[in-house]
């Protein structure tokens, strides 16, 4: 029973460092737009249709690396 109790304890002082780095990544810039911070906390694009204005940064923390890069009207896509 008492071995129990310290593992539910550890359980729960361990779920605060799970959160994903898109969700931390949201919660430090107020600032982002809802369908920013939607795409950084889930990770994913909704409707498969990527949001203009995101940052290099931001598309990494949300999705990870790119495969692969494009020029686009003067930015990168």
């Amino acid at each position: 029973m008492k071995s129990i109790r310290l593992l539910a304890l550890a359980a729960i002082f361990c779920l605060p460092g799970c959160s994903a780095p898109g969700a931390t990544y949201a919660k430090a810039h107020p600032e982002l737009s809802p369908v920013h911070r939607q795409i950084l906390v889930t990770g994913r694009i909704p409707g498969g249709v990527a949001a203009a204005g995101m940052t290099m940064e931001q598309v990494k923390v949300a999705v990870g690396n790119p495969r692969q890069r494009e020029q686009l009207s003067g930015g990168e896509v």
